[in-house]
């Protein structure tokens, strides 16, 4: 089952959003405030795991996607204590 309060203490406490994806050098993905700041570098040539551009979007779009997403949970949330 979603914790949804668990998921509304996490994004209040995560850096503010939009995100998103940027390329860096080749190989390399950071994850990005919309404003700039840098939140996240994956570095193909120190990291174990490098991560794909397809995983930076999706990181990127829940991101973004989520207090909407706590806030349709919420909504279906009050409709079953009816």
């Amino acid at each position: 089952m979603i914790d949804i309060d668990e998921l509304a203490r996490l994004e209040k406490a995560a850096t503010p959003g939009p995100w998103k994806k940027r390329d860096t050098y080749p190989g390399d993905r950071a994850i990005q405030q919309a404003c700039g700041d840098c939140l996240m570098v994956v570095d193909a040539d120190y990291a174990d795991l490098e991560m794909r551009e397809e995983d930076a979007t999706l990181i990127c779009a829940l991101r973004n996607a989520l207090p909407e997403i706590i806030e349709i949970l919420l909504g279906l949330a009050d409709i079953e204590n009816l």
